[in-house]
């Protein structure tokens, strides 16, 4: 039997950090690497946890960015290794100045990639997890039991769904257009 093939994914970052201007230099690097970006949320509140607090500092601010380029499901472990090295290159007396959390958004799922193994991550590759973050469920993302208190938040997850949405659509076009030509 052959294996299915699967549809590719949507290559999500999300940038935390206080200060404004490192979202704007992370983000031209993104797009060197990772193509045309087409969607960003706003820049919005965390104050969900203060883990990063100390390494960051306070008043820190979330911005998610998506790539209009689809991603393929090989190497997906390069992605986080990427977004480390784009860490070290802000960094404030060995203090990282931004966290960019890399993932990718599924039909299905949204999954973010992380150098930290718990019993529900599974490991990709170089030190690197995916953990499935959110689920598609009852026409919307929703949280498991471990998801981050950010991630269950009425505006990630509305985010998220609108990303889904254009993403969907585009499959649906690409479908059409294969069969069209068939």
């Amino acid at each position: 039997m052959k294996p299915k093939s699967v549809d590719p994914l949507k290559l999500i970052v999300g940038l935390l950090s206080n200060q404004h201007r490192t979202f704007s230099r992370v983000r031209e690097l993104l797009e060197r690497r990772y193509g045309e970006i087409d969607f960003a949320s706003s820049i919005m509140d965390f104050s969900h946890t203060r883990y990063y607090e100390k390494e960051l500092g306070t008043e820190l601010k979330r911005i998610f960015f998506t790539f209009k380029k689809p991603l393929k499901s090989e190497n997906l472990f390069k992605i986080k290794l990427h977004t480390r090295k784009l860490e070290s290159l802000f960094l404030n007396e060995n203090n990282r100045q931004v966290n960019i959390d890399p993932g990718y958004l599924a039909l299905d799922k949204m999954v973010l990639f992380t150098a930290k193994n718990y019993g529900h991550r599974i490991y990709l590759g170089r030190g690197i997890f995916a953990e499935s973050t959110l689920k598609y469920e009852n026409n919307t993302f929703a949280p498991w039991p471990w998801t981050f208190p950010d991630y269950k938040t009425t505006s990630y997850i509305k985010f998220f769904n609108k990303v889904r949405q254009a993403y969907r659509e585009e499959i649906s076009s690409k479908q059409k257009r294969v069969k069209a030509c068939a």
